[in-house]
């Protein structure tokens, strides 16, 4: 995951930036970002450009719209010509992740794609306890070497804490635990897919250009069944050919949440990818 700063507003606001410190994002917003990158992690997409696009398109078609009405004579009805489909992918809840989804577009940055429209928040104690890190109700074991981040990576779930570690000045490896709300999402698998349809967004990586899901499976872990999807998320321009995302979402019993762990490693980093799945293959349910 890309190295923080200012980035376009996960608020969605058009033309605004916001700036994430390392563990939360600013209360202000900016239209011209500037000063020193802090400590964070945010989107590694570049999505502001497609913002841009979407609002311009936005007033042509009002425009348009407006000069095809006073044409046509005040109230005369107008045929429908928008198309049904949205143009935009939308934070679906109900739908199943696919096999193999079509690679983003390489020239916007890559698809913009909603992601839960709040912030979590990290344990209240972050930390290694008895060399396991914790949160929503799992933990895995320390990563040797790799700094505490309080969860950081995944910043609207709850209950989290994990580490990082910098590849590049301008690339990070994580690993974390946390939940999300349940009602969201009507399966751990509903949810796995979702949570990588976000992460391999414009919302989170900068000059995508493509995505291949390679593995999409159930799992069992002390006995609680969920899914695991792993994708590669390809970028240009960073120094490194993009990352490996695993997600695991669990249902462990707790009411109205789901828990989950998520890592990200550079691809064809051996040692950072056999760590991030050491780190899963260590996963516990602690209730």
């Amino acid at each position: 995951m890309s190295q923080p700063g200012w980035y376009p507003d996960p608020a969605g606001q058009p033309g605004q930036f916001r700036f994430w410190d390392g563990e939360r994002w600013g209360q202000q917003t900016s239209a011209t970002p500037g000063g020193p990158p802090a400590p964070g992690t945010p989107p590694r997409g570049g999505g502001g450009r497609m913002i841009g696009l979407i609002a311009l398109v936005t007033v042509i078609a009002l425009v348009a719209w407006l000069v095809v009405r006073g044409l046509g004579g005040g109230d005369a009805a107008q045929e429908d010509t928008n198309t049904s489909t949205p143009t935009v992918s939308a934070w679906d809840e109900t739908s199943s992740p696919t096999a193999t989804p079509n690679p983003t577009d390489p020239d916007n940055g890559g698809k913009p794609v909603s992601c839960p429209d709040h912030y979590g928040a990290s344990r209240p104690d972050p930390g290694p306890r008895a060399g396991r890190y914790h949160g929503g109700g799992l933990s895995y074991a320390e990563v040797p070497g790799w700094t505490p981040s309080a969860g950081w990576g995944v910043d609207w779930a709850y209950d989290r804490d994990g580490q990082r570690n910098s590849v590049n000045p301008r690339w990070v490896a994580l690993t974390l635990v946390g939940q999300i709300d349940r009602e969201h999402f009507p399966s751990p698998q509903v949810a796995a897919g979702q949570l990588i349809s976000c992460l391999a967004s414009s919302y989170y990586y900068r000059d995508i250009t493509g995505r291949q899901d390679t593995s999409s499976q159930a799992v069992t872990i002390d006995g609680r069944s969920g899914w695991k999807l792993v994708s590669e998320i390809r970028v240009k321009d960073h120094d490194v050919e993009g990352d490996v995302i695993q997600v695991i979402v669990l249902d462990i019993g707790r009411e109205g949440q789901f828990s989950i762990f998520v890592s990200e490693a550079p691809i064809g980093d051996q040692d950072r990818i056999a760590k991030t799945e050491a780190a899963a293959a260590s996963l516990r349910v602690e209730g």
